[in-house]
Order: structure tokens, then sequence, then C-alpha cells
């Protein structure tokens, strides 16, 4: 009785550990979810108030814990716009802490290509077709030279595609799991320290049983009958490890929402799709 009532007082007190580190990992998670939504009108495409609409526009995404930047250019410096855009947010990762994940909606005016960047997380949110036909929805805006339109209608179609497969759970979940064991490492020293103290008391346990059958193994056969007294103390020690039935299915539906991706110079996963107009 007493072995039992020890036992559940260390799962009770293990369980408030886990809510302890649960909790704390939520409050960081919330506290760093911070959104960047910027526009850098370095081609000068814009007027203020255009870009102050398409700050607007995208705030109604602030639930998305991604940053949002619109990008306009009319020097390439010679490179396409996928190593373009990806330098470009990697020095706003680097030099401005920006999020590592992130959506970027370009236009550039040198090479006339429109182009959707993925950051990270995103790259799970919204595929190839999905980005295409968010492109489909701005483009004759383009072909018009109304880039503040083909801007806010591509946007609009790409952040509440990303928006959707986000609530929709799978992904959001798996983000959130991964950063709540990454918040909660610091825990583990103490768990740790608590695993080593326990330990250290069943095996004193132990070995007080052992010293205690040895001794009653010495007592002459004439004075008592001993019956099956190692029983008493045999505990047995279940090792369970979740073996799952088909590990490519269980992450088949990820691959399949992921766009095409590719590390940047600054070592993100990194995907997007472009047109020319």
């Amino acid at each position: 009785m007493v072995s039992h009532l020890k036992n559940l007082r260390l799962f009770f007190i293990s369980g408030l550990i886990l809510l302890f580190i649960l909790v704390n990992s939520v409050c960081v998670f919330a506290s760093n979810n911070a959104q960047n939504i910027t526009v850098f009108d370095n081609a000068d495409l814009l007027t203020p108030e255009e870009e102050t609409k398409l700050i607007e526009k995208a705030k109604q995404y602030s639930n998305l814990p991604i940053d949002i930047v619109f990008l306009t250019y009319a020097n390439n410096n010679g490179l396409d716009t996928l190593t373009y855009t990806d330098i470009f947010y990697d020095k706003l990762v680097r030099e401005l802490n920006y999020d590592i994940d992130g959506i970027m909606f370009a236009i550039d005016m040198q090479g006339r290509e429109v182009y959707i960047s993925t950051s990270e997380m995103v790259v799970d949110l919204i595929n190839d077709a999905e980005l295409d036909r968010a492109i489909d929805k701005g483009y004759s805006s383009l072909r018009d030279g109304d880039y503040y339109k083909a801007l806010e209608k591509i946007s609009k179609s790409a952040l509440s595609t990303v928006e959707h497969w986000y609530l929709s759970g799978t992904e959001n979940i798996g983000y959130i799991v991964k950063e709540t064991i990454i918040n909660s490492l610091w825990f583990s020293p103490i768990l740790i320290l608590v695993f080593i103290s326990r330990r250290k008391k069943l095996l004193k346990k132990h070995n007080e049983v052992n010293n205690f059958v040895s001794a009653e193994a010495n007592i002459p056969d004439n004075d008592c009958v001993i019956i099956d007294i190692a029983s008493n103390f045999v505990r047995s020690y279940d090792t369970r490890v979740k073996v799952s039935s088909s590990s490519s299915s269980s992450s088949s539906g990820s691959r399949h929402r992921s766009g095409s991706s590719h590390r940047s110079s600054g070592g993100r996963r990194s995907g997007g799709r472009g047109r020319k107009f």
C-alpha cells in the first residue's frame, strides 16, 4: 500500500512538472509571435497610400505566426528572382531579426517577373499549384501595370490558402509540438536530476531487500519455513517502444501539401513560384 502511494505521488509530481513545461512553452510561443508586415517598394511602383493599404489588408492574417513582406525592385544585379529574393529575406532574418517563417511577394521590374517566396513552415502550408493559382489572380493586373492591385490579389489568395492549411491543424500542431520541445530543453537538467534521485532510492531499497533475503536464507530449516519469499520483492519493468505501422504514410500528407523547396545561402528551407509578365 505504501509503495502504491509513493508511485501515485511520483506520478502526480511528474504530471505537475509536465504541465508547468507545457504552460511555459505556450507562453514563450505566444510571446515570440510578433508579426512583421512590411513593404519595400524599391522600384517605386506604389504610392504611400497603396503601401498602407497592403499592410492593412495583410493584418487580417495576424493569427499566422509568420512574417509578410512585399518587395519591388528595379535592379536585380544580374540575379534571377529566386536567388535575389532568397538573399533579400536572408538579410531580413540575419540583420533585422525577421521570423525565419515567412512569405514574400516580389516584383522584379528588370526581369519583368512576379515571384512568391516561401520560407520554412510556409513551404508546408502552400504547394506549387496553389502558388500558381495565387499568381493567376493578379496576373492581368500586372500586365495592365496596376502593381498595387496585382500584389493585393496575389497576396490575398496566397495568404488565405496558408491560413486555411494552418488552421486545419496538421501543420499547426506539428509546429507547436516542435516549439514546445525546443522551448522545454532548458528544463531537462531538472528532470534528469529527479530521475537520478529516484533511481538511487530504488537501488537503495533493492539492496536492502537483497540483504534481507540473504539473511532469511541463513536461518536453519528447523526454525521456520520460507515460502517463496523472493516473489514478494520481484519487480518487473516494461519497456514499450511505439512502432509505427507505416512511418511513410504518417508524413505523406505533409509532403503532399509541401511546395518544392531548396536551401537558401543562409540555410533556410525556401520555396516559391514565379512568372514572367
